[in-house]
């Protein structure tokens, strides 16, 4: 079966972690009939972390499905930083080995069990066309006075910093567009709440 793009929503970990209110927002968007989609960096939510029993539900009726890519153990085979807690873990062979000294641990399990119950395997959903994340502009990079090799926090700083949050949902678009793709997605959900219709270019 081919999933429309229509109606479904992408969710990132970094828009998630610097939303305010975020459980509101998406009860919004879940009110108004959209899914969201979210890969295993599920774990790597804060407000699901706190918010386990909502997220429980929510799997359950469909509203949220996880569509995983890669395993927990595969996860922390690298340096992987945590947007819930803004902190990195160093590469491991055990998910739980990796995540020991975080701060919010016992929320990020929480979800990983949740995941592993309700999330669809690798193996059990057909990934959509990847396109490779989108450079900024030149003229972007001019506005925010970012160099080139910027990482997506660093220009995330430099739009707060200069009131260029636009730069960022543009930008965050690009960034994430093969992604949301690939998970069948026509929409990315912007920190303001707002949704960027990835359809459209």
């Amino acid at each position: 079966m081919t999933l429309k793009p229509e109606g479904r929503i992408f969710l990132d970990t970094m828009v998630l972690a610097e939303m305010g209110n975020p459980i509101a927002k998406l009860n919004r968007l879940i009110k108004g009939g959209y899914t969201l989609v979210i890969p295993n960096t599920v774990v790597d939510v804060a407000c699901f972390q706190r918010n386990p029993e909502w997220l429980r539900d929510q799997l359950q009726n469909g509203s949220i499905v996880i569509q995983m890519w890669m395993t927990p153990d595969e996860m922390v085979k690298k340096t992987f930083f945590w947007s819930s807690c803004q902190l990195s873990t160093q590469p491991a062979d055990c998910f739980e080995d990796a995540i020991e000294n975080l701060p919010n641990w016992d929320g990020i399990m929480m979800v990983k069990e949740l995941m592993l119950r309700y999330g669809l395997s690798k193996e059990q959903w057909e990934p959509g066309q990847w396109v490779a994340p989108e450079p900024m502009t030149d003229e972007q990079k001019k506005i925010l006075g970012v160099p080139d090799g910027a990482t997506r926090t660093d220009i995330l700083a430099a739009c707060k910093f200069t009131g260029h949050m636009e730069i960022f949902d543009s930008y965050n678009a690009g960034y994430n567009r093969g992604l949301a793709t690939q998970h069948h997605c026509g929409y990315l959900l912007n920190i303001d709440g707002e949704l960027t219709d990835l359809q459209k270019k």
